[in-house]
């Protein structure tokens, strides 16, 4: 049997009853959430898939070039499912807003063969957090980049992360249930 030239892609394992610490970025680390408009688009399809589909939001930001997410699956749907279907009705509903009101960003989302690219190709950051702690980490991780980037001097002021939520305890995407911290 020849050796393929081709690398392996690397298997996603999905513990039943994990969350999961979710990066995924733009193509090229564009800029594209620095327009609000599809920020609201992404937030938007991030609350109707994760109650369709029974995916457990437990906190998001929406970063100007890369989005963090942490997740739980509350039904039998694979988090990859849910990733996928997510990302791409956010590509193509982005695709064209940026197709109408910014053509400048929309021609620079192009690939080497003309075709338009929303996110990074590849799989992202993907991993299992097993224990309160980690959970605890992530969520701080998550809540303080608007601050690290340098957008905000406190997190609870950015205006697309659930930190608010957190903070306000009035959950509008976020679903605290089964959260191993509170």
């Amino acid at each position: 049997m020849p050796i393929s030239p081709h690398k392996p892609k690397p298997q996603r394992i999905e513990t039943p009853g994990t969350a999961r610490f979710l990066t995924f970025g733009c193509y090229q680390r564009k800029r594209v959430f620095r327009f609000n408009p599809l920020c609201s688009i992404f937030r938007d399809h991030l609350q109707y898939q994760a109650d369709k589909l029974g995916i457990h939001v437990w906190s998001y930001v929406i970063m100007h070039n890369h989005v963090h997410l942490m997740v739980y699956s509350a039904s039998d749907t694979p988090v990859r499912e849910f990733l996928t279907v997510l990302k791409q009705r956010t590509a193509r509903k982005g695709l064209h807003w940026l197709a109408e009101h910014q053509q400048d960003v929309w021609t620079s989302l192009h690939d080497s063969k003309g075709q338009p690219l929303f996110w990074q190709r590849g799989g992202g950051y993907d991993r299992s957090l097993w224990t309160p702690e980690h959970v605890a980490k992530a969520l701080e991780y998550i809540h303080d980049n608007p601050v690290r980037a340098g957008l905000v001097t406190d997190a609870v002021d950015y205006a697309w992360s659930s930190c608010k939520e957190w903070n306000t305890g009035e959950f509008a995407i976020v679903n605290p249930a089964h959260v191993p911290v509170a």
